[in-house]
């Protein structure tokens, strides 16, 4: 507030009101519930992993070490597939938002803007214990039924869901049974020419790998209309800190010229209801015209 009150009259012409009452409002009370909840977050994650990490290798080392080789790959994948999602989805306020399969780390980003958010996850991948706000906000469920209404999702996320499906196209049937007219949904799958899909200590290395023209063809079969894609994990699956340290400028310049061997794609689509268009109906029966009299048949009746 102090700030806004020393800048000079220039800065207050361009920028708008609105701008102004944002700042002064919103960002304090960011900065306010980050100093009350994000520090004691912070610090609650990281005694967790310590305390979950001196516990693995207690029980057996060479299993932790093999578990803890993931690790960095789950944080670099999580954190560059989260900004291309605020990039494709940059609000969804008012919204209520669903994420099937492992989409609990990319959740989280949408809570304080949604009215609702919540996880299910297939029975052969197993759930995971997911809390917002004190409140259990993730389920099992089958992926051909949902245990959700019609059209009761605006946002629908699909994470680890297409490349490990046993049906595919009755679990796209379902999301777009559960998905509000108009409701959009994001895809997130291997790439078929990436890195990522061919090796198999990545988190993409298993199931099936699809490129571009593959998923948007299956969504155009399932009644979904593609609307646009995007490319995201561009750097290498190496365990080194040069590679994980200059992951995002892996990223700046794969999108400009290494966008066909990307680690994943990310296809939003969006669900289309068409309007019953009324056609004319054809009788069974063909009316045949009455039959003409030739004319002398005619003139013999009249004498």
């Amino acid at each position: 507030y102090d700030k806004l009150q020393n800048v000079s009259f220039a800065y207050h012409d361009k920028e708008h009101t609105g701008n102004l009452m944002s700042k002064a409002t919103a960002d304090v009370e960011a900065i306010r519930r980050f100093v009350n909840m994000g520090l004691v977050r912070s610090l609650e994650v990281v005694v967790r992993t310590i305390a979950v990490t001196s516990i693995l290798i207690w029980i057996n080392w060479e299993l932790a070490l093999i578990s803890l080789i993931f690790v960095p790959f789950l944080v670099l994948r999580s954190t560059l597939v989260i900004g291309k999602l605020r990039r494709m989805w940059p609000t969804v306020g008012g919204a209520t938002v669903l994420g099937f399969g492992y989409a609990t780390p990319y959740l989280r980003t949408f809570h304080r803007e949604a009215v609702r958010v919540c996880a299910l996850m297939p029975p052969q991948q197993g759930i995971l214990q997911w809390t917002l706000g004190g409140k259990v906000a993730a389920g099992l469920a089958d992926e051909t039924m949902f245990p959700l209404p019609d059209g009761c999702v605006d946002r629908l996320l699909l994470i680890h869901a297409v490349e490990a499906s046993e049906a595919l196209r009755p679990m796209l049937a379902e999301c777009w049974r559960v998905m509000s007219d108009g409701g959009r949904m994001i895809v997130v799958a291997p790439n078929r020419r990436g890195i990522w899909a061919r090796l198999e200590r990545t988190p993409f290395g298993q199931g099936r790998p699809f490129s571009e023209g593959q998923i948007r063809q299956l969504l155009r079969e399932t009644q979904f209309t593609p609307v646009r894609s995007e490319a995201a994990l561009f750097a290498p699956p190496i365990r080194r800190r040069a590679i994980l340290s200059t992951a995002r400028a892996w990223e700046r310049a794969g999108e400009r010229w290494l966008g066909l061997i990307a680690g994943v794609t990310l296809t939003e689509a969006t669900k289309q209801v068409y309007s019953a268009v009324a056609l004319p109906v054809r009788s069974p029966f063909r009316i045949l015209p009455a039959p003409v009299r030739p004319a002398t048949a005619r003139k013999a009746t009249s004498d």
